[in-house]
């Protein structure tokens, strides 16, 4: 496993900076054990901007206020993380990362370790690297398979439907020239 200045998790879209220990939902569970083990200390969350009429169930407030709340409530100080609200506009994927990117290059980071869920893995990984390389910040992948396993994801109902769906968009994102072809990655 490679230490890094920063983890990111996506779907969420999450980054973890080398400065303090960090938690957030089930996907960042990944980041939180790589800040635990060392690997990252400062988190930064990024967030698709929603709007009101369309906040998760039981949400009172605007979704970054809750999130930070609940890192609060996991005793991470302000200080700790770093909360990114991107816009959603088509392509959300590269218009996050694009946002998300800025702040890095800005706070001069340089290593990034970027977990994402499943199958938007590839393409995340993809979108992140092609925008870094002029930036000069360093992405390293990690998966996270939250709603199924690696190994039997064929055998659960969102496993064929997240792995055809995110085939189809990486396609899209080649096809569009979002991300370069190349014979190697």
């Amino acid at each position: 496993m490679v230490d890094a200045e920063l983890v990111g998790i996506l779907g969420g879209c999450f980054f973890f900076f080398k400065q303090k220990t960090a938690y957030d939902m089930l996907r960042s569970l990944v980041g939180s054990e790589m800040c635990i083990r060392d690997r990252a200390k400062h988190m930064a969350i990024v967030l698709h901007s929603i709007g009101k009429n369309h906040w998760p169930f039981a949400f009172h407030e605007d979704y970054p206020s809750s999130v930070k709340m609940e890192l609060q409530k996991l005793g991470l100080k302000d200080s700790d993380f770093t909360i990114i609200v991107t816009p959603i506009r088509n392509p959300v994927t590269l218009t996050s990362a694009k946002g998300a990117l800025q702040i890095l290059a800005k706070d001069r980071i340089k290593e990034a370790i970027l977990v994402s869920p499943g199958f938007h893995m590839r393409r995340s990984f993809l979108v992140y690297q092609h925008l870094s390389v002029p930036l000069k910040i360093k992405i390293y992948p990690v998966a996270c398979f939250d709603r199924y396993q690696l190994n039997d994801w064929w055998s659960h109902d969102y496993g064929p439907r997240d792995f055809l769906l995110e085939l189809q968009k990486l396609a899209l994102y080649m096809a569009k020239g979002y991300i370069p072809l190349k014979i190697s990655y």
